[in-house]
């Protein structure tokens, strides 16, 4: 969800649930643990009164940049075992299909628009 706040910027509850195919119970545990944890915040929409725009503070950028390093391929070395795949890596596996299903939360980066 940090992920995908990244990419979009500042976007509706609504949308960003159905881009990473959560339910709106899913979506809304998620939003609360996040809040809680100070990681996004949360605003009304003042075009849409009903509706709420979901943004990520510099403390969610600062975690998200960390996630990011954390997930950087390692060289091989001598005697290693063979490096495990990145996140981008999971997530293009799933989205070409190769997994056999699509995992909620996965944000395809190659959408237009």
């Amino acid at each position: 969800m940090l992920d995908a706040l990244g990419q979009m910027g500042p976007v509706s509850q609504v949308k960003l649930a159905r881009e990473l195919a959560l339910t709106a119970v899913s979506m809304s545990t998620m939003t609360a643990r996040l809040l809680a944890a100070g990681l996004i915040e949360k605003q009304i929409d003042e075009r849409e009164l009903h509706s709420n725009v979901l943004t990520l503070p510099k403390r969610g950028q600062r975690m998200l940049k960390e996630i990011h390093r954390q997930w950087q391929p390692q060289p091989a070395r001598q005697g290693d075992q063979p490096n495990h795949p990145t996140a981008g890596q999971l997530g293009a596996d799933i989205r070409a299909g190769e997994s056999g299903s699509h995992a909620p939360g996965v944000l395809n980066c190659h959408q237009a628009g």
